[in-house]
Parts: C-alpha cells; sequence; structure tokens
C-alpha cells in the first residue's frame, strides 16, 4: 500500500511489518516517539506527574495558585533538559514529591480526626 492511499484511510497494512499510521509522521506502534530527545513514554510520565500535582496543590494549605505558579516554574525550568537519564531522574524526584505530599495529607486528615474526637 502506497503512503498516499494509506494517508486516505489512516491505517496501512504492509505485508511482514505491523500496523502503521501514516500521518505527519510515519509511526510504528510498538516503538516509542521521539520529541526532541524525550521519549513517548517519559513525555507521557512528565504530564501524568504535572496533572498529578496539580490535583494534588487543590488541598495545598497555602493556596492552590500559589502551588500552581511554584510547580509551573519548576517544570519550566527543567524543561530544556535532554538526557534521558536526567529526565528520568527527574520523573523519580516528582513522583517522590507526589508521595510525600499524600503523606502530608494524610497527616494532616489523622491529626484533624485525632483532635475531633480525642481532645
Amino acid at each position: 500500500m502506497k503512503l498516499s492511499s494509506c494517508l486516505k484511510t489512516g491505517l496501512c497494512n504492509s505485508p511482514g511489518t505491523s500496523l502503521y499510521f501514516h500521518n505527519i509522521y510515519q509511526v510504528q506502534y510498538n516503538q516509542p516517539i521521539n520529541f526532541g530527545l524525550l521519549t513517548m513514554s517519559q513525555r507521557q510520565q512528565v504530564v501524568t506527574l504535572y496533572k498529578t500535582l496539580l490535583h494534588l496543590g487543590k488541598d495545598w494549605p497555602a493556596g492552590y495558585e500559589l502551588f500552581r505558579t511554584k510547580l509551573h516554574k519548576a517544570f519550566i525550568k527543567n524543561k530544556d533538559v535532554t538526557d534521558p537519564e536526567k529526565i528520568q531522574k527527574l520523573i523519580t524526584h516528582g513522583e517522590y514529591i507526589v508521595k510525600e505530599i499524600e503523606a502530608l495529607y494524610m497527616l494532616k486528615k489523622y491529626r484533624t480526626l485525632k483532635r475531633r474526637y480525642y481532645q
């Protein structure tokens, strides 16, 4: 199947290869897309991490707007990192921060319940 016919249908099933989708880029399904030096799986991890942190920031004691601006600055500061190992290290650190914030919220909930029922 030629590229022109694949563009019309959106799908191309060439013999001996896996399913291809032809759009602006030719993407083979079992391979990551390269966005600069950031692979698709790392890009998805970063976006998921950002959304998770934004969601956790809604209950931040100092306010959501302050949390959102600090979070945005932290992600913008590291947007030019190109080393995949460094990116993975930053993702791991971000996941650690998520766990710490969740622990902080659980502690706050525990202290509130303790104060409400035991004092």
